[in-house]
Order: C-alpha cells, then structure tokens, then sequence
C-alpha cells in the first residue's frame, strides 16, 4: 500500500485533471482509503450517466406527447373553422 502523503498526491493530481478538488491530505486523515475515494467518484460518474439517460428518454416521451397535444389542437382547430364557415353560410 502506498504511503498516505504519495498516495494523496497521487490522488490529487488524478483529480485536478477531472475538474475535482481534493484537500491535500484530508482524506487520509480521515481514515479513508484512495480506493474508497476512487469508488465514490466513480459511483458519482455511474449516478450522472444514469440521469443523463433518465433525462434523455423523459425528454423523449414529453416530445412525443407534445406532438399529441399538437395534432388534437390543429385537429380542433380545423373542426372550428369549418364550423364557422357552415355558420358565417347561414347568415
């Protein structure tokens, strides 16, 4: 196993590059592991794809009902206007 201050360096350059902050240190003195450390990051990455995909399908279900929506309001709208017309015939 690696010496806590190599292995937090270790760390904190992986990070840096990743757009994370680490605290120099911290971790190790709070008894957690850069394999624990690795684990959460990467759970966290697993969690946003996961929500990126939910996001991507919601998306793609509220598109196809927007659709509905639409068709049924241009569908009312043309029901509308003829019927306008049979009553502007009539006066």
């Amino acid at each position: 196993m690696q010496n806590c201050t190599e292995s937090a360096a270790a760390v904190q350059l992986k990070f840096s590059f990743s757009g994370l902050k680490v605290i120099s240190g911290t971790f190790c003195d709070l008894g957690i592991t850069t394999q624990q450390l690795q684990n959460w990051v990467n759970k966290h990455r697993r969690d946003v794809k996961l929500a990126s995909a939910n996001n991507q399908m919601s998306l793609v279900e509220e598109n196809a009902e927007l659709r509905r929506q639409l068709a049924e309001a241009k569908e009312a709208n043309e029901i509308l206007k003829k019927a306008a017309a049979y009553f502007a015939k009539s006066l």
